[in-house]
């Protein structure tokens, strides 16, 4: 690495504690596991998986459009 890179890399740690709290990104991870869930209880993972994965993408792409119409 340079020490143009590194600088970089430094400034962007330091200001990544003034950035506002993005909770959105994890819609889909807990989206996936509640469709796992669903789906190891009911017999059909794979199907259930898919629909959390939805879900979560669903509930992600509402929560960045309302905030950007702030």
């Amino acid at each position: 690495m340079t020490k143009k890179h590194i600088k970089t890399l430094r400034k962007h740690l330091k200001n990544r504690h003034n950035r506002p709290k993005e909770y959105e990104a994890w819609f889909i991870p807990g989206c996936l596991l509640i469709g796992i869930g669903i789906g190891i209880k009911t017999g059909d993972t794979g199907a259930y998986t898919l629909v959390g994965l939805g879900v979560g993408f669903l509930i992600t792409v509402t929560i960045y459009l309302l905030r950007k119409k702030k």
